[in-house]
């Protein structure tokens, strides 16, 4: 995303504070005026002081990572690009994010893994990817020139949640700005393991989400897809018993292509649409499968296992 300021997606997380991304020169900018087209990626782990806006256009990823406990891999350009940060800790700790984006096409992952973290030097430990794309879209049609319209477009959301113990939360959210509007249209889900249950708590993400843009026919209209995977501890006080969490959204969000054009109300057959990518945003990029594959849950829930039975043994009862 040359020249470009990313924005954060605001993310609550169970009385923990997400950050957002955006390079230190612009971060007063929103995304209605980022230069267009862009592409973005974004990949942060280590320890945090707990800061964050949790909301649109907030900080830069690393600005409340603590610089001498972070591994951050932040990318921006004009086409395909990918990140990734690890950050081993003290073993068995480990923090995982990877990300990727092509025009219609966004991957995040994050992943904890920590066992009485306070204790290993980190403080707030966090995990996060995102990346995002931005594109001008105009659409035109013979004799509508000038006059408003108004299109649907389709995104299909899949991924997974999975979090156990007391410090384990993960999360994933979704944003799309149109025109002046950011977001637009959302998504936001969140998971937390629950102090004292061995059984890890899950949830499957599969949607299909509709974007409405409004726009004047001859006319660019800005439009950007944001994802962004989170995971994070509950708290620095309390039980420092294990946790693990897992936010797996590489299944995908994809623009699967236009579902109505309009112009007045009525249904537009001659339309055609240009952007500044050179993506097409009529037919979109091929579906993704319908049901996210469980792979990852599968082995999250096999750690589980072994921590739950690591965290027994070290129980005072």
């Amino acid at each position: 995303m040359s020249k470009y300021s990313t924005r954060a997606l605001a993310l609550a997380i169970v009385a923990a504070a997400t950050i957002g991304w955006a390079p230190a020169s612009a971060q007063s900018a929103f995304p209605p005026y980022l230069p267009r087209p862009t592409t973005f990626a974004g990949s942060c782990t280590g320890s945090t002081n707990g800061g964050g806006l949790n909301i649109a256009g907030g900080y830069a990823t690393d600005v409340n990572f603590y610089v001498n406990q972070r591994q951050c891999d932040m990318k921006e350009g004009t086409g395909a690009l990918s990140s990734a940060s690890i950050y081993p800790g003290v073993a068995p700790q480990y923090l995982e994010a990877r990300s990727s984006v092509d025009y219609g096409t966004i991957k995040t992952f994050a992943q904890m893994d920590i066992m009485n973290w306070q204790n290993q030097g980190l403080f707030f430990p966090r995990a996060f990817g995102q990346a995002g794309w931005v594109d001008d879209v105009v659409f035109n049609a013979p004799g509508l020139t000038g006059q408003a319209g108004t299109a649907t477009g389709l995104i299909h959301l899949t991924g997974s949640l999975s979090a156990f113990g007391y410090q384990g939360n993960a999360g994933y959210s979704l944003a799309v700005m149109v025109g002046a509007a950011y977001p637009s249209t959302a998504r936001h889900f969140s998971i937390a393991g629950e102090h004292g249950n061995p059984t890890a708590q899950t949830a499957v993400i599969d949607e299909i989400v509709p974007v409405v843009m409004n726009f004047i026919y001859g006319t660019p209209l800005a439009v950007g897809v944001f994802g962004y995977s989170v995971t994070t501890n509950t708290s620095e006080g309390g039980n420092h018993l294990p946790g693990i969490a897992l936010s797996d959204f590489e299944h995908t969000i994809q623009w699967t292509g236009l579902s109505s054009v309009t112009a007045g109300g009525n249904a537009v057959s001659g339309y055609t649409v240009s952007t500044a990518s050179g993506d097409d945003w009529v037919i979109g990029d091929a579906a993704v499968s319908a049901t996210p594959e469980p792979a990852s849950v599968a082995l999250l829930a096999t750690g589980l296992l072994v921590v739950v039975g690591v965290s027994r043994r070290r129980s005072p009862g």
